[in-house]
């Protein structure tokens, strides 16, 4: 596989891609690039022309995309070099059954040992926010249990995990 890289003019969004983007993802995102760079490749369809799509189509990396421009605009970061791998996909229903499967195809954290690196590298020198988790997130890992991990949270749990800052509720979505 073969990494070109791109500047963000040349690249254009898949037309609906149905991913939704939170502030909260978009501040990760953003501190992760600052922190270490544009490190994950784009996916550019590339043969997206032969299907009436334009050149440079974006199947996968809208969201570091987004970061990547509120950067420029807000921080002047600027002329970056974008990585990008470029693959052929034999139409468009093809096209959009990947870039559902990069959106939500992924595995689950290894819980007890996920804790133990957040314990190795938190030692205060970094915002812990780099690594994609919120400090409500990191507060609920330190309290995992596997035996009751994965059951439904009721409104007392929820409470524990609010602990008076904002968040996203684990049982509607619902971000404050």
């Amino acid at each position: 596989m073969e990494i070109v890289n791109k500047k963000i003019k040349e690249l254009t969004p898949f037309e609906g891609n149905p991913r939704q983007r939170t502030e909260q993802v978009l501040n990760h995102l953003v501190k992760s690039i600052k922190e270490h760079g544009f490190v994950e490749p784009i996916i550019l369809w590339a043969n997206a022309p032969d299907f009436g799509y334009p050149a440079n189509c974006i199947i996968g990396g809208h969201r570091r995309i987004d970061a990547l421009n509120w950067l420029i605009e807000n921080e002047g970061m600027d002329n970056i070099p974008i990585p990008c791998v470029e693959i052929e996909v034999d139409g468009i229903a093809k096209a959009k059954i990947l870039n559902i499967a990069l959106n939500k195809i992924g595995e689950q954290f290894d819980y007890p040992m996920l804790k133990d690196w957040l314990v190795e590298i938190d030692t205060g020198a970094i915002d812990i926010e780099v690594t994609g988790f919120t400090e409500v997130e990191v507060k609920e890992i330190f309290d995992y249990e596997p035996s009751n991990y994965y059951k439904e949270k009721d409104e007392t749990d929820i409470d524990k995990i609010i602990d008076g800052e904002g968040g996203i509720c684990p049982k509607c979505g619902y971000e404050w």
